[in-house]
């Protein structure tokens, strides 16, 4: 703040100081009190401005105030520092170009931070939506997956009963188709049960008749009305037929 007061105070005031060279005062005073370290600062200031105003300003020099043995090889601060601070140098003072340019550097700093800034974020949405986008693909293929194995779950379901009615239907049909194809044979089989119980019947009258006629020799003994009656005329006279031929 002192030096922003400095640099404030008007051209007769910086002649003062340069005249009197305030500046090269205090750095000998500095860098007396930087390396001797008296115990009474105040008293050693007193005195050493004194020890100025007894000898003038031409003894001023940057370690006057030290000891020879502690003397430093180098300054501490150089008169640049001291001019700046003190604002002598009118060319240590920023101009208008130098604003200017560094009012630009500083604005393309901005700028190029902001650009920077408006870069990662747009890199963290663009990463961020295509991380939605991700969940919203994987959800939809899960939710697609989901209703497949709903509907071939029910179209299997649908297939096993439509499989298992053929089944029964299948069933049902060899049932009957068996019971049908039984009672076909056992009626054939009766007919021929039939069939054969009347051959057997006939061919044990026609035997009888054979024997009696051509073994015994008594027609009228053997076969009576009630016989001849139940045979039919027909196998009769084929028996008949077949006996008179032999």
């Amino acid at each position: 703040m002192a030096g922003l007061q400095l640099k404030s105070i008007s051209p007769e005031m910086w002649e003062y100081i340069k005249d009197n060279q305030i500046a090269e005062i205090c750095e000998a005073l500095l860098t007396g009190l930087a390396v001797m370290c008296p115990q009474d600062p105040h008293k050693f200031i007193i005195d050493k401005l004194k020890y100025i105003k007894e000898n003038g300003l031409e003894c001023i020099q940057w370690d006057m105030f030290v000891e020879e043995h502690m003397r430093p090889k180098k300054r501490f601060m150089s008169n640049r520092g001291f001019d700046f601070l003190f604002g002598a140098e009118e060319e240590d003072k920023p101009t208008s170009e130098m604003f200017s340019k560094a009012y630009e550097y500083f604005n393309t700093q901005l700028k190029q931070k902001g650009l920077n800034a408006l870069i990662e974020n747009w890199i963290e949405n663009k990463t961020h939506r295509e991380q939605i986008i991700g969940k919203v693909v994987r959800i939809k293929k899960q939710r697609e997956f989901k209703l497949m194995q709903t509907f071939f779950g029910g179209w299997r379901e649908l297939t096993q009963q439509v499989v298992n009615r053929y089944s029964m239907a299948q069933q049902h049909l060899d049932h009957v188709s068996n019971v049908q194809l039984c009672a076909v044979v056992f009626t054939v089989w009766h007919h021929i049960t039939q069939d054969s119980i009347r051959q057997r019947e006939y061919f044990e009258i026609y035997l009888s008749i054979y024997l009696s006629i051509y073994l015994l020799g008594d027609w009228n003994k053997f076969v009576s009305h009630q016989c001849l009656s139940s045979v039919k005329g027909h196998g009769f006279k084929c028996l008949f037929s077949r006996s008179s031929k032999r």
